[in-house]
This record gives C-alpha cells, sequence and structure tokens, in this order.
C-alpha cells in the first residue's frame, strides 16, 4: 500500500516539476553558433540555442553569421527552444544591412525585409568647363599668320579669332608650332582690350 502510494505521488509531482520549468528564455549577447536552422546566443558563460523554422526565416538569419551582438528570445515547443524573437544591436559590416528583427508568426518564424543595397551609379566623364571670360578657344584653319598675330576660322563658322603673338613664353612656345593653312585648336588669355595667344596644338 505504501508503495503504491509513494509511486502515485512520483506520477503527480515529476511532470508538475516540469512544467514550472520556463516557458520562454531570453539572452542578450553574442551570436556564437549560426547554421540558418539553429541559432546561439552566448553572454558570459551562459548559451542559448533556438531552433528557427521557416526557410526564408532561416535563409534570412544565416546571413548574420557569428559574431553580432543581438537579443533573442525563444519559446518551448516540446523538448526544444524556438526562436521567438531576434533582435540585431549592431552592425558588423556596414555594406551589408540584415534583417533587424525576426517574429514568428502562426508557427513559424519570419524576418522583416532586407534593405537591397545601393545600385551602382555610372560615372560620367567629366564635360569641359564652358569657356571663361578671360579666355577663347577656337578650332579651326590658320587663315592669316604675322609676326604680331595669328588668325583662326573656326570649323563650324562663325567670326574668326585673332589673338597677338607677344614674347611672353607661353605665347612664343604656341605660335612656334602654328603653320598658314594648319588645322589647329588654340586658347587666347586676355590681356587688358585685347587677346594673347597662350596655346596651341595640331589637330
Amino acid at each position: 500500500m505504501r508503495l503504491a502510494l509513494l509511486t502515485l505521488v512520483s506520477l503527480v509531482l515529476v511532470p508538475s516539476a516540469l512544467a514550472a520549468g520556463p516557458r520562454t528564455q531570453t539572452i542578450s549577447g553574442t551570436i556564437s553558433a549560426n547554421s540558418g536552422s539553429s541559432i546561439t546566443v552566448t553572454s558570459g558563460d551562459r548559451s542559448v540555442t533556438c531552433a528557427v523554422r521557416g526557410e526564408r526565416a532561416q535563409a534570412a538569419l544565416a546571413r548574420w553569421g557569428v559574431g553580432a551582438k543581438a537579443a533573442m528570445a525563444c519559446k518551448r515547443d516540446g523538448d526544444r527552444l524556438v526562436l521567438s524573437r531576434l533582435s540585431r544591436l549592431d552592425s558588423n559590416d556596414p555594406r551589408t544591412t540584415p534583417p533587424t528583427t525576426a517574429t514568428t508568426h502562426d508557427g513559424g518564424t519570419t524576418t522583416s525585409p532586407t534593405p537591397e543595397p545601393p545600385r551602382p551609379t555610372t560615372t560620367r566623364s567629366p564635360q569641359p568647363a564652358p569657356p571663361t571670360t578671360d579666355r577663347r578657344y577656337a578650332k579651326g584653319v590658320v587663315t592669316a599668320l604675322s609676326p604680331d598675330g595669328v588668325t583662326v576660322t573656326p570649323d563650324e563658322g562663325g567670326d574668326s579669332l585673332r589673338c597677338r603673338l607677344t614674347q611672353a613664353s607661353d605665347s612664343a612656345s604656341a605660335a612656334a608650332r602654328l603653320s598658314l593653312g594648319a588645322h589647329v585648336g588654340i586658347v587666347c588669355r586676355r590681356d587688358g582690350d585685347s587677346w594673347v595667344l597662350a596655346g596651341s596644338i595640331s589637330v
């Protein structure tokens, strides 16, 4: 009789003790293991490992890798813990933005959408600056050349550009590359009320 009574008490107390265990566990620390289907967060000498439900959630959480700081909550489901919430507390790689949180929905785990990385922009070649008020440019044929000046008639038409030739180093160097009838590009700088040849190139 006594043995039967003890057995009955044991059958009552053991399930009660198991039921008294925590249904939810939380931890904040570092992700120390991450296979996508399960994730482990460690804080000091304590670690909590939780299963991850749902293929989309597993694929998203696998991208978090290990080493990131996170806060995690898991609910007991039978003999295992299942992830119910996971929040990223830092970002180790500024180039990749992971899902910020993971929560359960209808028994599965879902994640907030991951923003797409910025698309690379196409860099255009810098366009030449428009002529300033103290410079003039022309590309065309040398139609007049004398010791004191040069005239270039532009290819696109319009007024010819006439510039003086001086003994200044830039003017003398540019004039040395000119010949009557040559196809050239020239630049002239303002000198008071006139223009002085400052550069030339054969084109």
